[in-house]
């Protein structure tokens, strides 16, 4: 009688052990998202006008437990606008985790303006004769940034614009400049558009107001490629 109870009691483990490892496995449930890695540098900065289209490097996604899944990517980047884009790359597991990943890419016109450049002032529908050697340079530090080495004729006048799109906005500045070492406000009635080939930009005029003594003064600064 004690062996048949043992025995029952033993089969009834077995059946117990049985049933909860089967209930486990069951009920296993996969939450880990997909890994989507991306090919190159999560940022990227490419020359304006460079190409026709911007080529992007791609993505991958591996899952724990499906492998390799499909990514999808979205967002374009435009190679005729200067500015800051973004390509969102996604993925989604059978089980509905899904994962993304982003990357930045800046198309910088910065380097398409830079060089060196002859300007030709009018100041009051004057116009000056025109001064070669003008340098723009593009920041080291921020891209669709630039800097006048001279500007409006007067040394010591240095202005920096911000680039974006096809133009570009030069803030307003105040500079203690020209031989006479004057204080001089430059403000800007416009944005600059920049116009050029597939390489470089060739020429642009700039419209801004002097402003000295409180007087302002209407004047251009037309720009040629050298």
């Amino acid at each position: 009688m004690k062996k048949t109870a043992l025995a029952i009691a033993s089969i009834t483990m077995i059946f117990a052990a049985t049933t909860f490892t089967s209930c486990t496995s069951s009920l296993a449930v996969d939450l880990l998202p997909p890994a989507i890695i991306l090919e190159g540098c999560s940022e990227d900065a490419v020359l304006f006008k460079s190409a026709n289209t911007y080529t992007d490097p791609g993505a991958t996604a591996i899952d724990k437990e499906d492998g390799t899944l499909t990514v999808v990517t979205a967002g374009t980047v435009n190679m005729n606008a200067a500015g800051v884009y973004i390509i969102t790359y996604t993925a989604t597991d059978k089980n509905g985790n899904h994962a993304s990943k982003t990357r930045k890419v800046t198309v910088d016109a910065a380097p398409y303006i830079a060089g060196t450049w002859t300007q030709i002032v009018t100041i009051n529908g004057t116009a000056y004769p025109a001064e070669n050697n003008i340098q723009i340079t593009a920041s080291a530090m921020e891209k669709n940034s630039i800097k006048f080495s001279k500007f409006a004729s007067y040394i010591n006048s240095d202005p920096d614009a911000s680039l974006s799109g096809i133009s570009f906005k030069i803030p307003p500045q105040s500079f203690v400049c020209g031989n006479d070492l004057q204080l001089r406000a430059f403000a800007p009635i416009s944005d600059v558009s920049f116009n050029g080939n597939d390489t470089h930009a060739t020429n642009f005029t700039i419209l801004y107001t002097i402003t000295e003594n409180g007087v302002p003064v209407n004047c251009s600064s037309a720009y040629t490629y050298q």
